[in-house]
């Protein structure tokens, strides 16, 4: 008994020591570990201090990687840091490699790194526009071997000093075009951090208004140093979808009414920023706007009056004539004929020329055939034509040339009786266009023809 006593207590004696030995190895390790960091969600622990892998050019990319002077840590890599003005935008190698970039003027990061300019525009003030005139005063387009066109200020850039693409030497500067060696007294000297010097007036140049490198937007002017809008107290800043900016007076700017890129139907002038239809002849259209093209307009025979409006052909290249057609029966000679009627504004002689050329406008041709009938066609109500003719001049022609009197007209509807093609009148009157019985104009004989302003031709369906 006595012997299991004494060995019970060793073995307790033993157990109490371990245990104090346990504890006391426990706290001596709890004593030595740190206090846990307390990070932000995108940095991670390195060595005792949080970090963001991203941008910090102690650990870029990793713990512990440490990028090289002069460089800075852009998305886990080391790139070069940029001079003042420049930005930093990754390319190449899955967007790892940093390429410093003017977002002024670059074409392939224009405003903002990765934003290209479509082919034939080019980067300035941060905006994609297609030539170097208009804001960019004094800017000519540059374009480098099988490089982006760019626009250049050839009297003071290093690198096109009065041309594109010649480059002054580092020790000089690019003054009126020519490599100096200083500026000239209106100009400053601009330049650094890495770029070629140059000199700049800072009261005009739209690169360096009021201070070097401070460059006015697009559509802008450089003016006594302050950047101003070069569009008039008449005119508003459009821009359309993905097009260049411009001026546009909205009040009468028929491509721009009231609104950027509201266009007016053809014949509608612009008036107070509202399409409006005042224009009775397409003389009236030439007059407003000598370069209006050929084409089909819209106008207002009357000018504002009851009679509606009408669909025209107008051929400014002959100076503002009025053609209009209409697909209308004529009688004798055929239903559905096109009879096309021309308002050459004075008196003029009719051709053969002149009859194919008016038909050809809606891709038709001319009557081949001679005169009907015996005579007195539109002044004897038993011919179909006289009927025909007479709903035409009352209902369609002078509608359209309201003021227009029988005297004044010739009907080219005879292209095969030698001597004589153009017909005005038949037998002494037109009484279908209103003339009194017995008076009138005789038809042409003898290869005579008539001096009158409107011409009717009949043209095939």
């Amino acid at each position: 008994m006595r012997t299991s006593s004494i060995s019970a207590r060793v073995a307790a004696l033993s157990f109490s020591v371990l245990a104090t030995a346990a504890v006391a190895a426990s706290c001596a390790t709890a004593a030595e570990q740190p206090p846990p960091l307390n990070c932000q969600s995108n940095e991670i622990e390195c060595v005792g201090v949080c970090a963001n892998v991203q941008t910090d050019s102690e650990n870029c990319g990793k713990c512990g990687s440490v990028c090289p002077s002069g460089q800075a840590c852009v998305k886990g890599a080391c790139g070069v840091e940029c001079p003042s003005g420049d930005a930093l935008c990754t390319t190449g190698d899955g967007g790892r490699v940093g390429k410093c970039v003017n977002t002024k003027t670059d074409n392939t990061n224009c405003g903002a790194c990765g934003k290209t300019c479509k082919q034939g525009e080019i980067c300035f003030g941060g905006g994609c526009t297609g030539t170097c005139g208009g804001a960019q005063q004094g800017q000519t387009t540059c374009v480098a071997d099988g490089g982006s066109p760019y626009c250049a200020n050839l009297k003071n850039d290093n690198a096109n000093c009065g041309a594109c693409g010649k480059t002054c030497a580092a020790d000089l500067l690019c003054v009126s075009g020519a490599c100096k060696a200083s500026c000239t007294p209106d100009q400053t000297k601009c330049g650094g951090d890495g770029g070629a010097p140059y000199c700049a007036n800072l009261t005009t140049d739209n690169a360096n208004c009021g201070g070097c490198g401070a460059t006015c937007g697009v559509l802008e002017a450089c003016e006594a140093g302050v950047c101003t809008s070069q569009c008039s107290e008449s005119q508003s800043l459009c821009v359309t979808d993905g097009g260049a900016p411009f001026c546009a007076a909205l009040l009468s700017d028929t491509a721009n009414c009231g609104a950027c890129g509201k266009v007016c139907p053809p014949g509608y002038p612009c008036s107070s920023g509202q399409c409006s239809l005042s224009n009775p002849s397409c003389f009236a259209i030439k007059q407003a706007n000598p370069n209006a093209p050929n084409g089909l307009y819209v106008i207002d025979p009357d000018g504002g009056g009851p009679l509606p409006s009408a669909q025209v052909y107008c051929d400014m290249a002959a100076g503002g004539h009025t053609v209009y057609r209409v697909v209308h029966n004529w009688g004798e000679w055929g239903a559905n004929m096109n009879i096309v009627v021309r308002d050459a504004l004075s008196p003029t002689v009719g051709t053969t020329t002149d009859w194919d050329n008016s038909c050809a406008l809606f891709g038709k041709t001319k009557y081949v055939g001679s005169w009907k009938n015996t005579g007195q066609t539109y002044s004897l109500s038993q011919y179909k034509v006289y009927a025909d003719s007479k709903d035409y001049w009352d209902n369609y022609l002078h509608k359209v040339f309201p003021n227009t009197a029988y005297t004044e007209v010739l009907i080219q509807q005879d292209s095969q009786s030698s001597g004589c093609w153009a017909w005005y009148a038949e037998a002494g009157s037109l009484q279908s266009l209103g003339s009194p019985a017995g008076s009138g104009y005789a038809f042409c004989r003898g290869g005579d023809t008539a001096s009158l302003r409107y011409h009717i031709y009949l043209c095939l369906p």
